[in-house]
């Protein structure tokens, strides 16, 4: 081999190692080892007691998510946030079904989400983020999504 030959092969090999070690690009993905983030806020002064399933196929059927997609259940304390991370792979489909704001014990206002879906909402390795909010009078409690 030239030595020109293995200057390539070795610039080559060292930017598709910098990318697996970024976990960027669609070789990584390919690969394994990219991550997605879903961070649970909340932003009110109660804790919150969160349900959530997610599931690897980002066309499963609304109705199908909780019968079959891996439940997730989480209290986040007033003014806290939790993270859970997933493969990519993993997590292709997210919905909140049931998330309580504990005013009294367990008892306050509920919100839910419908379904966010990988490719159309969300892409790998992205950081979900769910902000939880309530008002004064705790008659609205909300749940706003966005995507870093």
């Amino acid at each position: 081999m030239s030595r020109s030959a293995m200057t390539r092969t070795l610039l080559a090999a060292g930017i598709v190692g910098s990318l697996l070690v970024a976990g960027c690009g669609p070789l990584s993905n390919l690969l394994g080892g990219s991550l997605t983030t879903v961070r649970l806020v909340n932003d009110g002064s109660y804790p919150i007691t969160v349900e959530l399933y997610i599931h690897d196929d980002q066309n499963v059927l609304e109705s199908l998510i909780t019968s079959v997609g891996e439940r997730i259940t989480v209290t986040v304390e007033a003014g806290e946030s939790e993270t859970i991370t997933r493969d990519c792979d993993d997590l292709q489909a997210i919905i909140i079904t049931d998330a309580d704001l504990n005013v009294l014990g367990s008892i306050g206002p509920e919100t839910d989400t419908g379904v966010y879906r990988d490719g159309s909402d969300f892409n790998c390795g992205d950081t979900l983020v769910f902000t939880f909010t309530h008002s004064l009078l705790l008659l609205d409690f909300d749940v706003s999504f966005s995507q870093q």
